[in-house]
This record gives C-alpha cells, structure tokens and sequence, in this order.
C-alpha cells in the first residue's frame, strides 16, 4: 500500500522489472546534481554557525555560555558527518559495482540497486544508520528535543517505529534504477545536513548571543531549504546579515516585498511552491553601517519545483 502511494506522488509508476525511461533517468540525474548543490551550500551554514561559538569562547561575555553549547553543537556536527560519510560509502559501493556495467546503461540499470540494496543488505542497514543519526540529534540537549521532535526534515516513516527497517528498504528502493537510487541517497544527504543546521542553529542562538562578529565588511546571508522541491512542499527562506545581527536596524526584502528581522536577527520566509520548473528569487538586505550610513546587498537564490522518482517518497 505504501509503494502504491508512491508511486502516485512521484509519477514513477514503472513495472517490475521493466526498463526506466529515458526521461525517468534524466529527471533522477538533475535531481541528484540539484540536491548536490544544495548539500553544499547548507553545508556551509553548518560551518559558519561553528565558527561563531569559536569567536564567542573568545568572547568575555558569551564565553561561559559558548562552553555549555558548543561542545552539544560539535556533537550534533559529528554525528552529521559521520552519517554523510556513510552515505557517501553508499554511493562509492554503486559505483564500484557499476564498474562492470556499459557506462551508457549504467544509470539506467536496476540489477546494480538489487545488488546493493537487497542482496547486500544495505537498504536495511542504511535506515537503521539514520533513524540513529536522528535519534542523536535530538539525544543533544533536551530542549532540541523538544524543540524538533516532530519537526525534522525527514519522513514520517523513518520515526515510526511500525516500520521496520526491512520494510523501508523495500518501500523506498524497491525497483529503482541507480539513477534514481543515487537521487534518493542525495536526498538523505540533504536531509541530514538540513537537520544539523537546524539544530547548531538552534544551540547557536543559546550560546553566543552576544558575539558581534562583523566590523568594516559586511555578508548577508539567504539560505533555503532545499534547491530542489515538489509541487505542494514548502519553500523556505532564512536570511540575515553578519552574524545574524540586529544591529544597524537590518530589513529584509524577497522580490521587492519587506520583511523585518526577528529578535534572533533572522528572517524566516516559508511559501508552498505549486507549479514545477526554475525559479529565482532576488533577496535584498538593507541596514546601517557603524558609519550611519546605508548598505544594501543583494542575493540571487535559485530552485527548482519538479516531480520525480525518488524525492518527497513518503512526505
């Protein structure tokens, strides 16, 4: 009942063992380089955020803060990357397998994701590796716990304890070419890193609260949630400036319409996305320098709206 379900949100609807069409691979392979270039760039929001707590164990007046934070954040970091790493092993096991195989029919090919995923056990292994990594996410603090509970960026299934990871595996990779396969490894990536930021962020905004990081040069930051979505999921801004600072009386604005800043500093913009295809995004910032002087600093953020095997499986 589940595979029926997806198959009716992703369109994929492909018979047992027949052979993916060629649109169907060529959707998976945009699919995986979007979301690629979407780990990058959340990625780095990760490794600002840690910068910021090295900066406040600096700082007099966070320091006693920054050290009751900060090592839960390296731990919410760690236990992100060791999960990345794994998936990535995922990846690199197809890869080698595909060694064997024309390279033309390669992403095209089901018999590999079999191998991999079944035969090899590592659909089972693979679910039981993030329903762990989410279950150390939220272990960090108790208050991330309640905080993020129920609202991590993966699917439902992967908390509820009805499904087994057998059943998962079967569910999510069942007669997926590797195209598609690689697509919803990529898609995992993304939630993990997505849930890290989430939660440094979370730990951030508790231990450095009085850090100023920048002085003379001046950054926005607009960061989303994904670069790659389906018709009906959300889209989901965050922009600040510096070191998410509400100095200089910062204002927001996304295609020409104004949002203020939080009390943390931040602007958080969700919309449901509708129609598939490219889009962009202008986001402008505007504050006070030291100086008294106005800055406004822009930012192009692109994303893409599509259905496609493998994404939003059982959200």
């Amino acid at each position: 009942m589940i595979a029926a379900v997806f198959a009716v949100l992703v369109g994929s609807c492909q018979l047992v063992g027949s052979r993916p069409s060629d649109e169907t691979v060529k959707n998976a392979v945009r699919m995986e380089n979007a979301l690629a270039n979407s780990n990058m760039n959340i990625t780095y929001q990760s490794k600002w955020l840690l910068a910021e707590f090295e900066s406040a164990l600096q700082d007099p007046r966070s320091e006693w803060k920054a050290k009751i934070w900060s090592p839960k954040a390296d731990s919410a970091f760690v236990a992100s990357e060791r999960t990345l790493s794994y998936l990535e092993v995922i990846k690199a096991d197809i890869a080698a397998e595909g060694k064997s195989v024309d390279s033309t029919s390669l992403n095209s090919n089901k018999t590999i994701t079999q191998k991999i995923f079944f035969d090899k056990g590592k659909g089972v292994e693979l679910f039981s590796v993030i329903r762990k990594y989410r279950k150390e996410l939220l272990d960090v603090d108790s208050n991330v716990f309640k905080e993020f509970e129920f609202t991590l960026p993966f699917d439902t299934l992967l908390w509820n304890q009805k499904y087994s990871d057998k059943q998962l595996a079967q569910e999510y990779f069942s007669n997926l070419c590797v195209a598609e396969a690689r697509a919803l490894v990529t898609k995992f990536e993304n939630d993990v890193i997505n849930s890290s930021v989430l939660v440094i962020r979370f730990l951030r905004n508790r231990g450095t609260t009085t850090i100023d990081t920048y002085d003379d040069g001046y950054v926005i930051f607009a960061g989303v949630n994904s670069s790659y979505l389906k018709p009906g999921q959300d889209l989901w801004f965050i922009i600040g400036k510096g070191a998410f600072s509400t100095r200089g009386n910062p204002v927001a604005y996304i295609d020409g319409k104004k949002f203020s800043l939080n009390n943390q500093g931040v602007v958080e913009y969700k919309t449901r996305v509708k129609k598939e295809g490219k889009f962009r995004k202008k986001i402008t910032v505007k504050f006070l320098k030291e100086d008294g002087t106005e800055e406004s600093i822009d930012k192009i953020v692109e994303y893409e709206v599509s259905n496609c095997a493998g994404i939003g499986k059982m959200e």
